[in-house]
């Protein structure tokens, strides 16, 4: 079972609330209290939300209006004060460049929608130890 003690904040950013809402209950099942997980609906809210609150995983969309998934992880990288924050990449999208691109960006993992807890247990766990 994930130590969900040991694991600061994660935040979710996904623009349908329907998968916010699944990705929660899928923590929940990990072990991670609803407590502990943040959620916005774009880049834009979601950088606002890391300006005031630390996390120690994001859980990212590709597709979403305002700030995408690709341009929210650019900045990520390029700002010292969130460089080092893992990014979980969570999509319909199997576009094998695209993919790649996102991997020398440094993401921690992706997960293909629909994806099933364990799947999302087993990076969460990659994370946990990594952070060792």
């Amino acid at each position: 079972m994930t130590d969900s003690k040991a694991m600061k904040h994660i935040l979710v950013v996904d623009d349908s609330p329907i998968i916010r809402k699944y990705i929660r209950r899928a923590l929940s099942v990990c072990g991670v209290e609803d407590s502990q997980v943040l959620d916005a609906e774009n880049g834009k809210v979601a950088l606002a939300m890391l300006a005031e609150q630390p996390v120690g995983l994001v859980i990212l969309d590709l597709n979403m209006p305002v700030l995408d998934g690709p341009s929210f992880l650019l900045y990520l990288r390029m700002h010292e004060e969130f460089h080092s924050i893992p990014v979980a990449i969570v999509s319909t999208e199997c576009n094998v460049l695209k993919r790649s691109a996102l991997e020398r960006l440094g993401i921690a993992g992706y997960l293909r929608k629909p994806f099933a807890p364990n799947e999302l247990k087993s990076l969460l766990d990659e994370q946990m130890e990594a952070a060792a």
